[in-house]
């Protein structure tokens, strides 16, 4: 899975779910910080398990 494709992922949870803000701006940084698509799917399956 590439970066945009987890990020299209994150995206629609997003949307779909009401997660805290704290954790939509740690998520932000976290992804901004890194391209790496393994990262990214970290903090996919992070959101995925709230």
């Amino acid at each position: 899975m590439t970066h945009e494709e987890v990020a299209k992922y994150i995206n629609q949870l997003i949307s779909e779910y009401q997660f805290p803000l704290p954790v939509l701006q740690d998520i932000h940084k976290r992804l901004s910080d890194s391209q790496c698509p393994h990262y990214a799917m970290q903090q996919l399956r992070y959101l995925d398990n709230l």
